[in-house]
């Protein structure tokens, strides 16, 4: 009787994607030969932030973790986080309770449900205030199919394969 969405990491894909990590490994110092003197710090540092989160990205247990560590911390926020279901989840495979909700961007359904889009919009705000601010760990991929909006107008928060951290200093420099 529940739903569930599950997010699957399909065999050979960590393979691929060390591969073609070796291809722009291989190919960068011929780009940056050919890149202006300041591009080239941009294209090495692009090259190795994209490294990084890719593979972030396919750590369905670190995922997990960083699920349950920003559930809990907004957890009296008006917002929603889905719950991990650690005993249908692993190495390869994470599986979250499914919360079906009116994609961020759909204005025009948002306010046909009686949704204030301004409260929306400034729940989400005071949502990454206060993970990147107070928490030092945020869902760092806010595109609109990883934000919905339930029926109660609670943003709804999905795929956290890439979140971001910022240390102490960088929260007390900010």
């Amino acid at each position: 009787g529940q739903k569930y969405a599950v997010k699957v990491l399909r065999p050979g894909v960590r393979d691929r994607i060390e591969a073609d990590l070796r291809v722009i490994e291989a190919t960068l110092p011929y780009a940056l030969r050919f890149a202006k003197e300041g591009q080239r710090f941009t294209l090495s540092n692009l090259a190795d932030q994209f490294r990084e989160a890719i593979r972030e990205e396919t750590n369905y247990e670190r995922e997990a973790r960083y699920v349950e560590e920003i559930r809990e911390n907004l957890s009296d926020e008006p917002v929603v986080v889905p719950e991990v279901i650690d005993e249908l989840s692993g190495e390869r495979v994470i599986t979250m309770e499914y919360i079906g909700g009116t994609k961020i961007t759909d204005v025009g359904t948002l306010r046909e449900r009686g949704i204030n889009p301004t409260r929306v919009v400034e729940d989400l705000q005071r949502a990454y205030i206060q993970m990147v601010l107070e928490d030092g760990v945020f869902h760092a991929d806010p595109h609109p199919g990883n934000l919905a909006v339930d029926e109660h107008g609670r943003v709804i928060f999905y795929d956290f394969g890439i979140v971001g951290e910022i240390t102490d200093e960088t929260r007390n420099g900010i």
